[in-house]
């Protein structure tokens, strides 16, 4: 009997744990812009790796800095010929250690070498986490809004529906015919078409950004407060140029400059010959006496100067530098475009809000206002309400287009901060282990 209810209470226990997990599960994970950017600068699997190129960077450092081994040397000679020489009656032995040294600076001008490349993969980091950070805003913002169409054309969807049953009444009546009907049956089908197609893509750009950090899921809440201080009028009229300086595009064009400058002081050192220093003894079987040697050698650079080298290392410096220029180019003028199309849909967006939106407001309750008092038919009341809420859904698709318009801009001159007000645009030491 007592293990009978061991048992009983088991089971409710395990019962009430999975029902318990079941319902943590169905609790949406809460997401703001912020958080989003900390999980996916922390777990995306792409920059992970990409880090740890850091780490072989440092390896090779290493590696650079170190001097050539000593070499141990044990010869005979004078052994198994014949005459005199046969056996090992004459046999001669010698033991040596020779060490080549390196000249011309070669050692500290292969670690400079070296640092620039860790260099330049940091910098290729930043970049990952540069679009890394564009992907999580664009995707955030893309659920953000489509959220907003749902809510509107859910509501919408409600007036079609009224309206049809309207239309059913009239038709039933013989007040209308029935082609009315039928035009508003089709309109309804098509807004719940709508209204599905904007399901989909909501929940497909909550994957896509729940992928980012690692964690594919659709059921995500995402939170937006605020955005930042700065007015549209500094981002779009003002000169930008400046912060394009530590876009990750031009720091790894400077830093290739540099590299390309140091391979070729490389370069030029190994046209520096080296020398090898050997020392050593020698002793003669069966004879007490032994003697010491010691020699020095040093290449003679006639045929191979390295001059090779050090030319294809003067045209890496010039195509750097040509490489350089023309990604400063670049960024120039996705900035001047991107404050175009900023000014063009600002435009758009402030009278699409102070005009549109309030006009077809007004003329909603104009309309309201002339139905209640019996002065106007239902139906024109409908379509009162279909065009404030299309004009809504204008004015949602503007401003999200606006959003998608600044986020490229803000990423593009590190002005994330500033423009949505985020808590922080990167990971702590503690976050990046």
């Amino acid at each position: 009997m007592h293990q009978n209810r061991v048992l009983v209470i088991f089971v409710f226990l395990s019962l009430l744990a999975f029902n318990l997990s079941l319902k943590a599960k169905d609790v949406p994970l809460e997401v703001s812009v912020d958080s989003a950017l900390r999980r996916a600068l922390k777990y995306n699997p792409k920059l992970q790796a990409l880090r740890k190129n850091i780490a072989i960077a440092d390896g090779m450092i290493f590696q650079a800095g170190r001097k050539p081994n000593p070499e141990l040397s044990l010869g005979f000679e004078d052994f198994a010929g014949n005459g005199e020489l046969s056996g090992t009656q004459s046999l001669k032995s010698s033991l040596g250690l020779s060490q080549k040294i390196l000249t011309a600076n070669k050692i500290g001008r292969r670690v400079r070498v070296e640092k620039l490349k860790k260099q330049i993969e940091i910098t290729k980091t930043s970049f990952k986490e540069l679009q890394l950070r564009k992907n999580v805003l664009l995707k955030f913002f893309e659920a953000f809004f489509l959220k907003k169409l749902i809510k509107i054309e859910t509501e919408y969807l409600e007036i079609l529906k009224h309206n049809t049953e309207a239309v059913s009444k009239k038709v039933e009546a013989g007040e209308s015919p029935s082609i009315d009907l039928t035009r508003a049956r089709v309109e309804l089908t098509t807004a719940r078409i709508e209204q599905k197609t904007l399901h989909r893509k909501y929940q497909t750009a909550l994957l896509e950004l729940s992928t980012l950090w690692g964690d594919p899921s659709t059921n995500l809440e995402l939170i937006f407060k605020k955005a930042g201080d700065l007015s549209f009028e500094e981002i779009i009229k003002h000169d930008l140029s400046a912060k394009l300086e530590h876009h990750p595009d031009m720091l790894i064009a400077a830093l290739n400059t540099s590299l390309a400058r140091a391979e070729k002081k490389l370069a030029r050192s190994k046209a520096s010959p080296d020398f090898e220093v050997s020392a050593g003894v020698e002793r003669s079987r069966g004879e007490d006496n032994h003697g010491y040697f010691a020699e020095v050698s040093v290449p003679l650079f006639i045929f191979d100067r390295r001059r090779g080298l050090i030319k294809s290392a003067a045209a890496e410096i010039k195509k750097s530098e040509n490489l350089k220029r023309q990604a400063g180019l670049e960024l120039q003028k996705e900035l001047l475009q991107l404050q175009k199309e900023l000014l063009s849909v600002t435009e758009e967006f402030e009278n699409c809000k102070n005009v549109l939106l309030p006009g077809s407001l007004q003329a909603l309750n104009q309309m309201q206002q002339a139905y209640d008092e019996g002065e106007r038919e239902l139906f024109e009341l409908f379509d009162a309400r279909r065009v404030y809420l299309n004009t809504r859904k204008v004015y949602i698709q503007i401003e999200a287009e606006k959003f998608r318009t600044l986020i490229k801009l803000a990423v593009l001159t590190g002005m994330e901060k500033d423009i949505f007000g985020l808590e922080s645009q990167g990971l702590s030491e503690e976050d990046s282990e």
